[in-house]
């Protein structure tokens, strides 16, 4: 059986993609071993990292063109705001054309406005109505929860 792959420094601090393990020495089977997960397609964690909503959040954004942002549920829970736990990492492009789901991901598209984001926790956001259809009284409020205090 051959020697475990070192696993180069870089790759230590958190997500990183398949293409920078590559570019590390790194093979495909090796990320398939039980040192590193898959959040998304093509980005990997290292296996002791837990994989919550704000990682696969980060995840979707290195996957995505520059200048998307996380909204709707995703932006939510960055506002701390009380809604469900989703899987899925939310994001807004300002791109009509394309695909509006990648595995992992639920993509939106929207014009956006150069005073539509902010940052929270050093991730682009969407300012306007973070996760409005997910507001108690709205379509999609069966994804709120109905006591902030179970958060």
């Amino acid at each position: 059986m051959p020697a475990p792959t070192d696993i180069p420094a870089a790759l230590r601090g958190g997500l990183f993609t398949l293409k920078q393990a590559r570019s590390l020495g790194l093979s495909r089977e090796v990320l398939r071993g039980r040192r590193f997960r898959r959040v998304l397609k093509e980005v990997f964690v290292l296996a002791e990292i837990p994989i919550g909503a704000e990682l696969v959040a980060r995840a979707a954004l290195l996957r995505l063109p520059t200048g998307a942002v996380l909204s709707h549920l995703s932006a939510a829970l960055l506002h701390r705001l009380p809604v469900a736990d989703g899987r899925d990492a939310h994001v807004t492009l300002d791109d009509p054309a394309g695909s509006h789901r990648r595995a992992g991901v639920r993509i939106h598209r929207r014009r956006l406005l150069p005073g539509d984001k902010t940052h929270r926790r050093g991730l682009p956001v969407r300012l306007d109505r973070p996760a409005r259809p997910e507001l108690p009284g709205s379509e999609g409020s069966h994804r709120v929860r109905r006591d902030a205090s179970l958060a």
